[in-house]
Parts: structure tokens; C-alpha cells; sequence
């Protein structure tokens, strides 16, 4: 298994702690770009920091209370969470594909080839 440029583990075979440890370097490296957006230019201006909704928000117009928005720090370690989720639901998927195939070309052989008018 390899490393994205943003340090998440590529392919379905991640194991937990390396999923676990790609989205700690992402979010490592996010801390970077938010002291950076977050620091000084435009005339000793600082410039706010950008401001995410959550992936589970959902929009209330009638609601008194304002959306509670994620910093870019609390946004990429919650995509690189659904990402890691993701990722073990398409691995165990896999695998029960696999294990359907191998019961699929075991019966097929045991009766005769599987051929069937």
C-alpha cells in the first residue's frame, strides 16, 4: 500500500493504525496551511480563517441556531474519518466478493463444469 501526497494510505488493505496515521499527518500538515492563512499580510491585517460546514449539516432555515462551522484543521480529519470508513467498507466488500466468486467456482467445478441448458 502507498501514501497519497496528503499522507492517507491508498488502497483497501490500510490497516486501521496506518489510516489512523495518514490522517494525523494530514492534519499535521493542514495545521501549516492554517497558521499561514490565519497570519498576518494585507497591511498588518489578519486575514480570518476559512470556515467549513460539516459533511452532516444540514440546512435549518427556520432554526434560531447559526450552522456550527469546522476550521480546515476539524474538516480534513473528518473526510480522512468517512475516507478510512470508506475505505474498510470497500475492503470487507472485497472480500465477500472474493469468497462469493470462490464458492461460485468451486460449485461450478464440483458439478461438472456449470454448464446448464
Amino acid at each position: 500500500a502507498g501514501v497519497t501526497a496528503g499522507g492517507l494510505p491508498t488502497g483497501a488493505g490500510a490497516t486501521g493504525a496506518t489510516a489512523a496515521a495518514g490522517a494525523a499527518a494530514a492534519a499535521a500538515a493542514a495545521g501549516g496551511l492554517r497558521t499561514s492563512l490565519g497570519g498576518g499580510g494585507g497591511g498588518g491585517m489578519g486575514q480570518p480563517l476559512l470556515q467549513y460546514p460539516p459533511e452532516s449539516a444540514l440546512l435549518d432555515l427556520h432554526s434560531d441556531r447559526p450552522m456550527q462551522l469546522l476550521s480546515a484543521d476539524e474538516k480534513i480529519a473528518e473526510l480522512a474519518a468517512m475516507l478510512h470508513g470508506q475505505r474498510q467498507e470497500n475492503h470487507c466488500l472485497r472480500l465477500e466478493l472474493e469468497e462469493l466468486q470462490e464458492v461460485t467456482t468451486t460449485t461450478a467445478s464440483a458439478s461438472g463444469g456449470g454448464a446448464s441448458a
